[in-house]
């Protein structure tokens, strides 16, 4: 099953390649996107992390052609007695729909940090504190983003990422593009 999905990613990511007119540095112009984000991480089959959390973020881009965007995020939660790191790395591929609407399509790699809800014994109250674990996973999500104003931009973005178990994270965002 591993292998297989390996290869699907690897067929999405040359797919991209495929579509996007040219990846030359020169046509993508030279600008990075430096974003904030907050919004909501809901995990499920995650042994110990299970509610709705909050989360905030911070979010790094450049382009490599028009099209495609290569982005560096980090998620952060500290709720409900858990702590929830996730970085990830994203391919976003750019497009418009009847040139009014711009939307995006995330597929990635993350990196998971997290300390689950500590247990309390229900006879004897002992506590049970456990250890952060590491997990890797990835991820494909869809989102769109708006000027507001000058260099700025509003983004949404929906993620569902898959291992440790699922993840949704669904963010709001400003993103200044430099």
């Amino acid at each position: 099953m591993k292998k297989q999905l390996s290869y699907f990613i690897t067929l999405l990511i040359l797919t991209f390649w495929s579509i996007s007119p040219s990846f030359a540095q020169e046509d993508s112009g030279s600008y990075f996107d430096i974003g904030v984000k907050t919004g909501s991480f809901l995990p499920s089959k995650i042994t110990g992390v299970s509610d709705l959390l909050p989360i905030w973020g911070v979010k790094l881009g450049h382009p490599v052609s028009d099209t495609l965007i290569f982005e560096y995020d980090f998620d952060f939660a500290h709720a409900k007695g858990v702590e929830y790191l996730n970085g990830y790395f994203s391919f976003r591929h750019n497009f418009d729909i009847g040139n009014t609407l711009p939307l995006f399509f995330l597929i990635g790699v993350d990196l998971h940090y997290y300390k689950r809800k500590d247990a309390v014994g229900s006879i004897t109250g002992n506590i049970t504190e456990f250890d952060r674990k590491f997990a890797s996973g990835w991820h494909l999500g869809v989102g769109g983003e708006t000027l507001i104003y000058g260099d700025f931009y509003g983004r949404a973005d929906i993620r569902m990422g898959f291992s440790p178990g699922r993840q949704l994270t669904a963010t709001l965002g400003l993103v200044l593009r430099l």
